[in-house]
């Protein structure tokens, strides 16, 4: 008989797609298993990064055309954020953007839509980075209100 005073919770990534194109965070969305990854949608700049700071999550998908913003300075302001750097950003890129390699540095991998490859291997290489992510984190620190 399990016992009851050891519950047992599924832990579930986080992703967060900051885009202000549905059609994308759908598209990326429909890759994962909901049991076991938390997609978050921002449309701004401010938002994404505010969503990125409360819930910590284990991969950041970034567009460069934002709501209030763009996806360049988000990228930097993460960068910049100690306790945001360490997590895994990939920044999401269409045709008709054109990118200097110094817009994008401290990305960890630039995805071209439309996709370019197969939705298993996209899927393989994000789940990587969550991978790689959570081998590597670290509990936050707790911080008082005051």
């Amino acid at each position: 008989m399990p016992d009851p005073a050891r519950s047992t919770t599924i832990n579930t990534s986080n992703i967060l797609y900051v885009s202000k194109n549905q059609q994308n965070i759908s598209l990326v969305k429909d890759l994962f298993d909901p049991s076991k990854y938390q997609f978050i949608p921002a449309s701004s700049m401010s938002l994404g990064l505010f969503l990125a700071q409360k819930n910590f999550p284990d991969l950041i998908l970034c567009e460069a055309s934002l709501l209030e913003g763009d996806g360049f300075g988000l990228l930097e302001t993460l960068k910049s954020d100690e306790e945001l750097a360490s997590i895994p950003v990939v920044f999401v890129i269409d045709e008709s953007n054109y990118l200097d390699s110094d817009q994008i540095q401290g990305a960890s991998y630039l995805l071209k839509l439309p996709l370019e490859e197969s939705p298993a291997t996209l899927k393989s290489k994000l789940e990587g980075l969550i991978h790689s992510r959570l081998l590597d984190k670290k509990d936050r620190p707790i911080y008082s209100p005051e």
